[in-house]
């Protein structure tokens, strides 16, 4: 007999050790918040906010300017994050690819894992940060718009893949070039699987365009995806043909050191 009081693994959490977590996850990709803004997004009452902010920024994973009154992530955050990387054989394997990435096309260089039906950047090499260094971990929202969800959707499972336009038929607009129908959203997904990359222009962020490939591990599942951004202009598209070309062998290689029997196709003009 079973025992009743006993909980199931699927219960087994705190759940206001989640909230809390759910704060750090709102935090992620934005310099800053106001307890307000974390209330209103969170649907939690700005006192219990308050209290679960306070206990982050005592343990350092949050930080509270006083003057603005505005919270931001803390110093806790990279450094687990460089603990994450050191423990983390795919990560540490990575990182020399990203590094060739970086060293050749000199635009932003990011890796990120495959992580509870989402995207979490692991690595991102940049000209803006000293010493080329990894910032802090974030979640990567909003798979309907840019190249890395692209791909995403495009290399996962079927089922992933139903399941994620069963939800909806539209999408939030991010910019005014935002992908919002599925009809759409499917179409440039199937373009994805066919060329075996993503390339998206300004769908995320003005001025930006992006470029991402998968990663596979032993199991011939998608892992990771491999992206690099730039400014529109800059990046222009010379140097995206060469990035597109050095991504896909790139991501090939690593796929197959990872034990996979696929990777990226070759680049097509």
């Amino acid at each position: 007999m079973p025992d009743r009081d006993k909980p199931l693994e699927s219960q087994k959490y705190v759940e206001s050790l989640m909230k809390g977590l759910e704060i750090l996850d709102s935090l992620q990709g934005r310099a800053q918040m106001t307890l307000t803004e974390i209330a209103s997004e969170l649907g939690m009452y700005k006192s219990r906010v308050m209290r679960l902010c306070g206990t982050l920024e005592r343990m350092g994973y949050v930080v509270f300017d006083g003057p603005s009154r505005v919270y931001s992530l803390g110093p806790r955050i990279p450094a687990l994050a460089r603990v994450y990387e050191d423990t983390n054989p795919i990560l540490a394997v990575a990182r020399p690819t990203l590094e060739r990435l970086f060293k050749e096309i000199r635009q932003s260089v990011a890796f990120h894992k495959i992580h509870d039906k989402g995207l979490i950047c692991v690595i991102r090499l940049s000209r803006g940060v000293a010493n080329h260094d990894q910032e802090p971990v974030w979640r990567e929202r909003d798979l309907h718009c840019g190249a890395r969800g692209r791909v995403m959707l495009a290399f996962s499972s079927d089922e992933f893949r139903e399941n994620f336009f069963a939800i909806s038929e539209r999408y939030p607009a991010l910019t005014p070039f935002t992908i919002t129908t599925r009809e759409k959203l499917a179409s440039e997904v199937e373009k994805t699987r066919r060329m075996g990359y993503a390339l998206t222009s300004e769908e995320r962020e003005l001025g930006r365009v992006g470029i991402a490939a998968p990663v596979f591990q032993y199991s011939n599942d998608l892992v990771g995806v491999i992206s690099i951004s730039g400014d529109i202009n800059e990046f222009g598209k010379p140097s995206r043909k060469k990035a597109i070309r050095m991504l896909l062998d790139e991501t090939a290689k690593l796929s197959s050191r990872l034990g996979a029997d696929k990777g990226g196709d070759a680049a097509k003009d």
